[in-house]
């Protein structure tokens, strides 16, 4: 029988009844004297931290028990780690694994409800089957030919070639399989502007606003409508600084927001960017040189020279992009502005000493007022 569950008088009956004294009784069965006299009893508020940390968990799905800690000693708990996880485990809390977005309705946890049939024509089931033709074999093949023997070719000018040669097929065709491949253009590499920064190992930012990271985060709506968001991030505080969102963003449109949050917060002394058509804009590059900003170019193909706004648009992703269903643009802006707010403002960032961005920010500002 398990020690939590025997009472001092049962100890007694059974030293009486096999006549052997306590202490031996005890070493025979590797427990301690005093398990058998003092009987366990929690804590007094054991109750209201596991029903706050299970709350703190149902409302932040994607949070894991070092997170909700840190929401409950902010909260007012005076609870260390080692106890947060105890009860985490005792209550087989657990963070679901992160789950593509798929274009059906999601729960806040990223679990899909799916719906069961009740009556006729309540539910229907639909699929697609495909079939190869007995020549696909042998046009994939030609088609990976041309490509490889015409490198600076794309798909359609391959079209162009197959057709000559007899084979009746539509561009659509050749674009699938061109894809499936994996073939590629390789297209000529951007020229620099007069603003960019040739490529070194970048120090660490040592104040806020001395350092801004910038990427794009692509999703779709309900209906399969595509929409893009603008992500700046301060690369000292980790605040974001603004996420725009629109179903297509131009160069015109990049500068407009750095412009605004330059009279707001101050132009910043250089920005992180990756090679992309808005980025190497000459609207951007006309922005940067009147106002003093150096475009830091991260290298072809190493997004890692960008990773904190990399790292952001992760979290972004997984804790609101894949937990939400967009149904139009407005609902979008509205649900992403919600999130920004939040991760300002009420997420501890493990960076940061599990302070929100906000609070470091305010630390930083008294330090250098001092």
């Amino acid at each position: 029988m398990p020690a939590r569950t025997k009472t001092p008088d049962d100890s007694t009956r059974s030293d009486r009844a096999l006549d052997v004294s306590e202490r031996r009784a005890c070493r025979a069965l590797g427990q301690h004297r005093s398990t058998q006299r003092k009987v366990p009893r929690g804590r007094e508020d054991a109750a209201a931290l596991t029903a706050d940390l299970v709350e703190l968990a149902r409302q932040y799905g994607r949070y894991g028990d070092r997170k909700i800690g840190a929401l409950l000693k902010a909260a007012g708990w005076f609870v260390n780690d080692k106890r947060v996880e105890r009860i985490w485990r005792r209550e087989g809390l657990k963070v679901p694994s992160r789950q593509p977005k798929r274009d059906r309705i999601w729960d806040g946890d990223g679990s899909c409800l799916r719906l069961r049939a009740e009556r006729r024509d309540h539910v229907w089931s639909y699929d697609f089957v495909e079939a190869r033709t007995h020549e696909g074999r042998k046009f994939r093949m030609l088609n990976c030919d041309l490509a490889k023997s015409r490198v600076r070719y794309g798909y359609f000018r391959i079209y162009i070639l197959l057709r000559r040669e007899g084979w009746r097929v539509n561009h659509k065709r050749v674009h699938r399989l061109y894809r499936d491949e994996g073939l590629s253009l390789r297209l000529k590499r951007p020229r620099r502007h007069v603003s960019a920064a040739h490529r070194e190992r970048q120090p660490a930012a040592l104040r806020p606003n001395e350092r801004w990271s910038m990427d794009f985060v692509s999703d779709a709506l309900f209906d399969g409508r595509r929409l893009r968001a603008l992500t700046v991030v301060d690369a000292f505080t980790r605040e974001a600084l603004a996420i725009e969102v629109d179903q297509g963003i131009k160069g015109e449109q990049v500068v407009a927001v750095v412009g605004r949050l330059a009279l707001l917060r101050g132009a910043p002394c250089a920005i992180q960017v990756d090679n992309g058509p808005e980025f190497v804009s000459k609207a951007l590059d006309r922005w940067a040189y009147e106002n003093g900003v150096t475009l830091d170019f991260s290298r072809p193909g190493k997004p890692t020279d960008n990773a904190l706004v990399e790292s952001f648009n992760g979290r972004l992703r997984d804790e609101c992009l894949n937990a939400n269903w967009f149904l139009s643009l407005a609902d979008a802006r509205s649900k992403i502005k919600t999130w920004r707010r939040h991760y300002n403002e009420s997420r501890p960032h493990t960076a940061l000493g599990w302070r929100t961005p906000q609070e470091f920010a305010l630390a930083a500002a008294l330090q250098a007022a001092e």
